[in-house]
């Protein structure tokens, strides 16, 4: 585990204003590429390099917007992304994934997945789609 993400897995309980981001990936290169891409927009972000390890993160606070691989080791990201569509259905999740098929692109959709990405993406691309993201949140948010 990096500096980022012990500090922010011991993070405290997210306040319904924060922005905060959660990075699933086993990739310990592109997971420091997108904490530090995010932290440098602003945004508190926690990381995890599998799905246990980010369900662990979730049990202890609300994280809404959550991108997601969905080649993990242990529990994969579709089957994450299901059990935290139960957990928390406002969030927005965002599955990125070097693996390309129909199947995949619909059974993310199904799993609960709100955006899709194909690696390599550029972090720009990643920073729109978390903006937007938040917006949806936020307007969620609004209504409860």
């Amino acid at each position: 585990m990096n500096r980022n993400e012990g500090k922010m897995a011991a993070g405290k309980k997210q306040s319904a204003g924060s922005r905060k981001v959660l990075v699933v990936d086993d990739d310990p290169q592109l997971r420091e590429v997108l904490v530090e891409a995010l932290s440098d927009q602003g945004y508190e972000v926690a990381a995890a390099e599998s799905g246990e390890q980010a369900l662990e993160i979730l049990a202890r606070e609300k994280i809404h917007v959550q991108l997601i691989d969905l080649q993990l080791p242990g529990i994969n990201g579709i089957d994450l992304c299901r059990k935290l569509s139960d957990m928390d259905p406002v969030a927005q999740r965002i599955a990125m994934t070097a693996y390309v098929s129909v199947f995949n692109l619909v059974e993310s959709r199904e799993a609960g997945f709100d955006d899709y990405f194909v690696k390599p993406f550029t972090v720009q691309l990643i920073l729109d789609s978390v903006e937007v993201a938040f917006g949806k949140v936020e307007r969620w948010m609004q209504g409860r």
